[in-house]
């Protein structure tokens, strides 16, 4: 064989794999690689067994193993998140801006809530949102609250509160009320939202969940929504599998279901579907919901766009929040704080990372969910993307009562521009 030969082969696949490093980077650039779910090119060479062939060049593509992960807005995952504060647990947080404080109402005994003067902290932690029980609750874990103003010196927080009938785990919504975030709320005697077998006074919006479990027949997930003409409405997921998102139109106090109106659906799923966020763009609706199982890594935040309401049942989620896209573990039950801040939990251990576990049964690896904050950016088209965590900050001096925060500045490196607020998002 001639020298010239194996030169020509060598400068083929020189070329050949200078191309695929080219292509990787190019891969590597669009973000459509992740430390969980990646698409790897891979370039592998044989020779034939006693043939003078060249060598082939052969490219290799892995797909991301779920779904969802071809479509992640990835948002700054070279810059892990880190929670806001380690006093107490808050999932499914509740985020609310207030003369010149934010509040944080997360799942656990009578709400535990934790206010700062900034986003970043320090955060403190001010004991329970909910005064006492309802007389219908059957015990003090509260689940997933949501806070609203309905007039100047008037708040409503609803909540999720177990009651007899529905099972073990089977909710009911509930509303209270105080003249501050800052206070004590005190529930009303009728829940809002329940099942018809729940042993509760009856409620306003009585409904009949699609699951055929009674075991899980209840509601949860309250979230609170006023649109531009000042209707006010409440958003909740119904419990057990298959579940859905529902909507009901209240009174002009937030506190009870309209009469003679009737909840309609807005998304459905097989598996699970809950933490209901609903956005109001120039060109249609955003629903920001949470999917998958909440104890494991794979809980995700995801988003849907319709022009209709009755749009978002047809349309498929998006991800927006996950665990590919931020290295957190279970990032969900998000909160849209003023249309440009998003609050969410994710699951934090004493190690490095949380493993691929129920961590709700593995008290060992010490996790608890934990509260974490990041910008929200619209694009042009009214797509959410997740923009900087906010860095806590454990130094930040108190600054005085009333003291408003100023505007975030924008980033050039978050995608698209910041649009003017989402209308039907709640002012402080």
């Amino acid at each position: 064989m001639s020298p010239a030969r194996p030169l020509s082969r060598r400068l083929s696949q020189s070329v050949a794999l200078a191309l695929l490093t080219a292509l990787t980077a190019t891969l590597l650039t669009l973000g459509t690689t992740s430390s969980t779910a990646s698409t790897a090119a891979t370039a592998s060479s044989s020779a034939s067994a006693g043939s003078g062939q060249g060598r082939g060049l052969t490219l290799r593509l892995a797909f991301p193993r779920h779904p969802l992960a071809s479509r992640v807005t990835q948002g700054h995952p070279g810059r892990k998140g880190q929670p806001l504060f380690r006093h107490t647990e808050m999932p499914d947080p509740t985020g609310f801006a207030y003369q010149g404080r934010y509040v944080a109402i997360g799942t656990g005994s009578l709400a535990p809530r934790s206010i700062a003067t900034s986003v970043a902290g320090p955060w403190r932690d001010r004991g329970s949102a909910l005064k006492r029980l309802p007389r219908w609750a059957t015990g003090r874990n509260i689940w997933a609250s949501d806070i609203v103003q309905v007039k100047k010196h008037k708040f409503l927080l609803y909540f999720a509160a177990p009651a007899g009938g529905l099972g073990p785990l089977g909710r009911c919504i509930g509303v209270a009320v105080a003249s501050s975030p800052l206070k004590k709320f005190r529930p009303k005697r009728r829940p809002i939202t329940c099942p018809r077998a729940a042993h509760t006074p009856l409620a306003s919006d009585k409904i009949r969940p699609p699951s055929p479990s009674k075991e899980a027949a209840g509601v949860i997930d309250p979230e609170g929504y006023q649109a531009r003409n000042g209707a006010r409405y409440l958003l909740y997921r119904t419990q057990g599998t298959p579940s859905s998102i529902r909507m009901v139109r209240l009174t002009r106090d937030g506190l009870r279901a309209r009469k003679g109106g009737r909840a309609r659906v807005l998304a459905f799923a097989r598996g699970v579907i809950e933490n209901p966020v609903l956005v109001q763009q120039r060109k249609g609706w955003v629903l920001i919901t949470s999917q998958g199982y909440y104890g494991d890594c794979n809980y995700r935040t995801t988003w849907r766009r319709a022009p209709t309401l009755q749009g978002l049942k047809k349309v498929r989620s998006r991800a927006l929040v996950t665990r590919a896209s931020t290295r957190l573990c279970g990032p969900g039950g998000a909160d849209v704080v003023h249309g440009s801040l998003l609050f969410f939990h994710a699951w934090t251990c004493r190690e490095r990372a949380c493993p691929h576990s129920d961590l709700q049964r593995a008290p060992r690896y010490g996790a608890q969910r934990s509260l974490f904050a990041a910008k929200l950016r619209w694009d042009r088209r009214g797509r959410p993307h997740l923009g900087r965590f906010v860095k806590p900050s454990k130094g930040t001096k108190q600054r005085p009562p009333g003291h408003q925060q100023p505007a975030p500045e924008p980033e050039p490196d978050d995608p698209g521009p910041l649009l003017p607020l989402p209308l039907g998002l709640r002012e402080g």
